[in-house]
């Protein structure tokens, strides 16, 4: 459920009860590390792991009937107690009026094969497949076809966020540089204050961490290229990222003097800058970036006539730094959703978003996709009856830092209210609730295997 690559540490997490996302000291099944190393005591294996829990929640989840369903099978109990009804009355009949009890037993049986509408299912069926065919016709492929008659009634869409209703790819959408005669270093920081490469000669594709390739994009759209930049910036020295001390610094060497850019948090960088006025309108304007949901990163640079010998803390806290500017990043919608939740609003049907993400990143993507209601993390679901969820769940808009054992209980809480539910997700943990909605649609190209399997 996470957006971007998350800090591990060895700290201990005094709740007892801290959502998944929010225990920074453990690493789980199935993640990959980015960056770093460490060791650790393994705590849980096997169906005890987070990865394990998902699997049971999937053999556990209940297949929920569609409205055909129910009707169908409505209409084949009537059919049958009104066919009994109709034979055993022409076999009384037929007693009483002298026939062989033999032959009007025939009879009977006769007229029940005969009345059974045997052609029914197949003209259901031919129903459901040519709307499976226009689906497909819309890139999207139908596993089950009573999901075609759900996906008609549905009511409610409950969709996770990372990689469906956004791109899944963190880029720079804010940058505040409170100098413009520095703007043509804060790009070139941006540039060459990363471990980001091109994958090839094309430069289409980058490869590094998400958050580091969005900078170095970004810099690359606004005319940095760190591969060029490299012949005359070449790097000579670097203090790689210290998660504790939140901050990396690279140094560049150039014929008449040596530059070093810092890239790290904003509270961390500002803290190291010299000029007062700009910590002051820094402070302002990163708590404003921040509250609008982006990731933000601070920059800074400092020139010197010789190189230093070591580029340890040291020199990096007696330095004079100066402050380049901030870059505010996050995950953006996909450029469709924001028309195809629109579009859903008009139909009747509600959205709401269901992520492990943040609660601030969430809001302000629900924000900009006009996704009405309140927030509700999955700590506050955990404090929250049957009861009291029933009677606020129309209501909430956002289901943020939720675990895959909350997501169902999301699903039944409105399936309990007479809702049908279409759950759309990418992951493996988005698995058991696809499975326990009405209908689940798993994203296609960028979708797990897992997921796709519980549509």
């Amino acid at each position: 459920g996470e957006s971007v690559p998350v800090e591990k540490r060895d700290d201990f997490i005094a709740e007892p009860k801290a959502s998944v996302g929010d225990r920074k000291n453990l690493l789980h099944k199935g993640t990959l590390i980015s960056r770093g190393r460490g060791q650790g005591i393994v705590v849980r294996t096997g169906l005890n792991t987070e990865l394990g829990q998902i699997a049971l929640l999937l053999e556990t989840a209940e297949q929920v009937q569609t409205p055909l369903q129910k009707r169908l099978d409505q209409f084949s109990r009537k059919l049958t107690w009104f066919l009994l009804l109709i034979c055993l009355l022409l076999f009384g009949v037929g007693i009483l009026h002298g026939q062989d009890w033999l032959s009007m037993l025939m009879t009977a049986v006769s007229l029940a094969v005969a009345a059974i509408p045997e052609a029914l299912p197949s003209v259901i069926v031919i129903a459901l497949a040519v709307g499976a065919k226009r689906m497909v016709s819309r890139r999207a492929l139908i596993q089950k076809l009573s999901a075609v008659e759900a996906l008609g009634s549905t009511t409610v869409i409950c969709s996770d966020k990372t990689g469906t209703l956004t791109q899944n790819k963190m880029t720079v959408v804010r940058s505040w540089i409170p100098y413009p005669e520095r703007e043509e270093l804060f790009y070139t920081n941006l540039a060459l204050n990363n471990d980001v490469r091109w994958q090839d000669r094309t430069r289409q594709l980058a490869e590094g961490e998400p958050t580091e390739k969005a900078l170095f994009l970004h810099a690359y759209h606004h005319g940095k290229d760190k591969e060029e930049l490299g012949h005359t910036w070449p790097r000579v020295n670097e203090f790689p990222f210290d998660p504790k001390e939140k901050l990396m610094v690279t140094q560049h060497q150039q014929p008449d003097a040596t530059f070093y850019f810092l890239k790290g948090a904003p509270e961390v960088v500002l803290q190291l800058c010299q000029d007062d006025t700009s910590v002051t309108n820094g402070t302002q304007h990163a708590m404003q970036m921040a509250e609008g949901g982006l990731r933000v990163l601070a920059f800074a640079w400092f020139q010197s006539s010789s190189p230093i010998a070591n580029l340890d803390l040291d020199f990096i806290h007696s330095a004079k730094w100066e402050l380049l500017g901030f870059a505010g990043m996050i995950d953006p919608p996909r450029p469709e959703v924001k028309q195809a939740i629109q579009d859903c609003l008009t139909a009747g049907i509600r959205v709401q978003m269901i992520t492990g993400d943040h609660p601030r990143t969430a809001l302000a993507i629900a924000r900009e996709l006009k996704i009405e209601g309140d927030g509700l993390t999955g700590e506050e679901l955990e404090k929250i009856s049957p009861e009291s969820l029933a009677l606020r769940i129309g209501q909430i808009g956002v289901f943020a830092r939720t675990a895959p054992k909350q997501k169902i209980r999301i699903v039944q809480a409105l399936q309990a209210q007479g809702e049908m539910v279409a759950m759309t997700g990418d992951g493996v943990n988005d698995a058991p609730a696809l499975k326990q909605a009405h209908i689940g649609v798993a994203m296609g190209k960028i979708g797990t295997d897992v997921a796709r399997e519980a549509s």
